[in-house]
């Protein structure tokens, strides 16, 4: 019988529960499965030790007065009692609670007690050791689609198996550590009901930071001859999987999609005595001449060897003499990073996060103190030399900006960061521009603050927010891309290269459709900034925002383009000293170009900082840095290739994938649990959401590990960190 067949004829479900029969339940005839592998409480609902309710206390430190618990560490419900009592609020028609067997009694009583308060569903309670699960997970590294250890699936799979035909879906929902509510497993659960041509919904990850997943019984049923259980084999560059996501919901803090993982190998980490790179140096040491080699034993031991196969595969390499040049090439880089080449950090610290934030560079550093601490002064307002050489240095300082990225004069508005930039898009033209019913592209890829700042726009206005899908190699889907323009919208929102994917959009040929439309066009361009030439006209963008953190300048600066047509549609919404050229009682007269943006005292010392680092790009030279990016990406990728288990995000094969960023899985390991392993040895990477939730969301990810680099990151530096997830693979899989 088709799921189609199965599905209940009933109108919206409303609240408070309304009593549904044996066959006509939220979500067809559901099969539950809880995992309670963990005896964890939550703070949702909160039973309090006392009586009268009041706090619970710490024991006093040292002789002193009791300190009230945090609200946190209230003794909670057992999360698997909530658990349960929402899958009898989603009448569910089987439920299987797999707990692990060191809590297995503690479940059989919670299951007893929820069955005698809610009434409907049969439950059974399966001990099991949770290592299985892992074993199972271990011999399929191939299956990571939806980020659900490979071993539950099987799990699923085979308790289905003992309910008798008819049902429709299976829930896979986690009790271990989860924020979780009877509303959220019966939206679930209701999503899959309005929407049976979704085979797995994955809109869980709205309101969980883990599942429930739905998945059709047809899904569980075709795991084998769809290929998703053959082994695994070593890294690959994975087809991108879009999942239909329901909806969008966008915020940290209300996901969490960077949890703290307990998976710590504290042994292991606990006996290594030095860092990835040092394990690097060792080994090479070691290959050099083997006769001089100290003997190492235990992780030390097992982190050199891991070291010697990847240095030995580096050998191997079909292109010596590119990976020779960009290594002398960021070497020498490396000596003009103060942080990198201090006492505590010099040849221990490799820095993999310049996506996030770039390591600063000494002149930039240099620059800004000199200008502190010999130059301040206020800029425009002073008549005396301090001041104008402050408005000089600033007014220079902006002037090389502009020549930098092929600006006219006064086209570039100072801002805090490529966020401010993008808000003040979206308030100083937006709030103009944009009404009701009136469309604004942006792309599900695309970081948050490229999506935000539109999306609470469009709230206010009444406005409608358009999101262009990924293909699965990870780029833009044009195709949708152009569908989209057919909604004519007002404005289009591009990343130029994606801080997730790492991959360049051709935003030269998507503005110029764009415009075809009438729509006006924001590129953000805070990732390629310092790693690929822009010219803003012949992007052919209306404005483009970047930030200094991300070029090896200051924090707390950036800047918006704005081109000349786009100047004359905006208005700004705020005023103050150096926005105007006068002001009278009930009137005032603007600044005659960008300068009406910048309210008041600007950011001077980082603007001057900026420039000392815009100085040093430039001579370095954008097509030296463009090389050193692609020769290395393309020896991690390559590296990431052996490394069994790894997936990476995305098709870095071609040019436009060669932007020093990519993103990856491993095994089954929550992103969180690596980057703290890595972390440990000495390697900075980046883990989870990467503030692009919405597509984590659509591939059924909960995060990635991400690897980004800058002209500092050496062939060494590549190295450990293959070195470290090579470490962390086989020390989970021990």
């Amino acid at each position: 019988m088709s799921r189609a067949d199965h599905q209940p004829q009933i109108g919206p479900v409303e609240r408070p529960w309304r009593e549904i029969g044996e066959y006509n339940r939220v979500c067809g005839r559901t099969v539950g499965i809880v995992l309670a592998l963990e005896d964890s409480t939550t703070p949702l609902v909160v039973q309090f030790d006392d009586p009268d309710e009041k706090p619970v206390v710490c024991a006093p430190e040292q002789g002193g007065a009791p300190v009230p618990r945090p609200v946190q560490r209230f003794e909670g419900k057992a999360a698997v009692n909530i658990v349960l009592e929402a899958c009898q609020k989603a009448q569910m028609t089987e439920v299987f609670v797999v707990a692990d067997q060191k809590i297995a009694e503690a479940v059989s009583q919670a299951v007893y007690s929820t069955k005698h308060v809610n009434r409907g569903s049969d439950y059974q309670v399966l001990s099991i050791d949770k290592r299985v699960l892992l074993d199972q997970t271990r011999k399929a590294a191939n299956f990571k689609m939806f980020d659900v250890p490979f071993g539950v699936l099987e799990l699923a799979r085979g308790l289905s198996n003992t309910v008798p035909a008819g049902y429709d879906n299976v829930v896979i929902v986690s009790a271990d550590n989860v924020r979780v509510t009877a509303d959220h497993i019966y939206e679930v659960c209701l999503d899959a009901f309005e929407h049976p041509e979704v085979e797995a919904v994955s809109s869980w990850i709205e309101k969980l930071r883990r599942p429930p997943y739905v998945f059709s019984r047809e899904f569980l049923e075709g795991l084998e001859e769809r290929g998703f259980t053959s082994p695994g084999t070593n890294g690959r560059d994975r087809d991108v999987p879009r999942i239909a996501v329901l909806d969008h919901v966008f915020g940290e803090e209300k996901l969490a999609a960077n949890p703290v993982s307990k998976w710590i190998p504290e042994a292991f980490l606990s006996g290594c005595s030095m860092t990835a790179l040092e394990a690097v140096q060792v080994a090479k040491q070691a290959l050099a001449h083997p006769d001089e080699t100290k003997p190492l034993d235990g992780p030390d031991k097992m982190l050199v060897d891991i070291a010697k196969d990847v240095l030995v595969s580096r050998v191997a390499y079909n292109a010596q003499d590119d990976i020779a040049w960009a290594d002398e090439f960021a070497r020498r880089c490396k000596l003009d990073f103060p942080l990198l080449n201090d006492q505590e950090h010099a040849g221990k610290l490799v820095y993999m996060d310049t996506a996030a934030t770039s390591q600063r560079l000494g002149t930039a550093l240099q620059a800004q103190r000199d200008f502190d601490e010999h130059g301040n002064a206020n800029v425009y307002r002073g008549a005396y030399e301090l001041s104008a050489h402050s408005t000089s240095e600033f007014g220079e300082a902006r002037a090389k900006l502009e020549r930098f990225i092929g600006a006219s004069e006064d086209e570039i508005v100072f801002t805090a960061n490529t966020t401010g930039s993008i808000n003040l898009v979206a308030q100083a033209w937006g709030e103009w521009s944009i009404g009701e019913g009136d469309c604004i592209v942006v792309s599900v890829a695309d970081h948050h603050s490229a999506m935000l700042p539109f999306v609470m726009l469009a709230q206010r206005k009444g406005a409608q927010v358009h999101y262009v899908p990924y293909g699965s190699d990870g780029r833009v889907d044009l195709e949708a891309y152009r569908a989209s323009l057919e909604k004519r919208p007002k404005l289009v929102c591009i990343a130029h290269v994606g801080n997730v994917f790492g991959i360049e959009a051709p935003v030269k040929e998507m503005a110029a459709a764009a415009h075809e439309v009438g729509a006006r066009v924001l590129v953000d361009a805070a990732q390629s900034f310092a790693h690929t030439r822009i010219d803003v006209r012949d992007l052919g963008a209306d404005w483009v925002a970047f930030s200094a953190h991300k070029a090896y300048g200051p924090m707390g600066i950036g800047a918006l383009w704005i081109s000349p047509d786009a100047f004359g549609e905006m208005d700004p919404l705020g005023g103050g000293g150096g926005t105007v050229s006068h002001v009278g009682i009930g009137s005032y007269y603007l600044r005659p170009n960008v300068q009406q943006y910048e309210m008041g005292t600007p950011p001077v010392s980082q603007a001057v900082g900026w420039a000392a680092a815009i100085d040093y790009i430039e001579s370095l030279g954008m097509d030296a840095i463009s090389r050193h990016d692609a020769v290395l990406m393309r020896y991690l990728i390559e590296g990431l290739h052996r490394i069994d288990g790894v997936d990476i995000m995305g098709d870095h094969s071609a040019a436009d994938g060669e932007t020093g960023l990519v993103s990856f899985t491993l095994r089954s390991l929550v992103p969180a649990s690596l980057a703290t392993f890595a972390g440990k040895l000495g390697v900075a990477m980046r883990s989870g959401g990467h503030c692009a939730l919405p597509l984590h969301a659509s591939m059924g990810l909960i995060g990635t590990g991400r690897l980004s680099f800058g002209v500092y990151t050496t062939l060494d530096d590549i190295d450990a960190a293959l070195v470290t997830i090579e470490a962390c693979r086989y020390v989970y899989e021990m």
